[in-house]
């Protein structure tokens, strides 16, 4: 019965602190949002493969953002567009990295 307590008691720990961690993520990528273009809707994805065959655990990421169907931007407007996307990028970049913002 001891065991299954501490079991519980650690679950819940770590229940609290992974809200905890998203919350601050996605009060991050809120604060970043107001950097994109107004009027846009924007499809954000980030995808992790973890690999725990090896002794040494992998672990790759990666982050994409791409516009919702209503709006593609023609071939003419694309550069223009990718670059308006920069800052929001470079502003959530440290978060995805786990690294704190300065």
């Amino acid at each position: 019965m001891k065991v299954l307590k501490t079991f519980v008691t650690l679950l819940c720990a770590f229940a609290v602190t992974a809200v905890q961690a998203s919350q601050g993520f996605n009060a991050q990528v809120t604060d970043c949002a107001s950097l994109l273009p107004a009027g846009k809707k924007y499809q954000v994805s980030i995808d992790y493969d973890i690999d725990t065959r090896m002794e040494k655990i992998a672990v790759n990421g990666s982050f994409s953002i791409d516009w919702a169907p209503e709006y593609m931007p023609s071939e003419q407007e694309q550069e223009k567009a990718f670059k308006q996307l920069g800052p929001f990028i470079e502003c959530v970049g440290p978060s995805l990295a786990g690294k704190q913002a300065d």
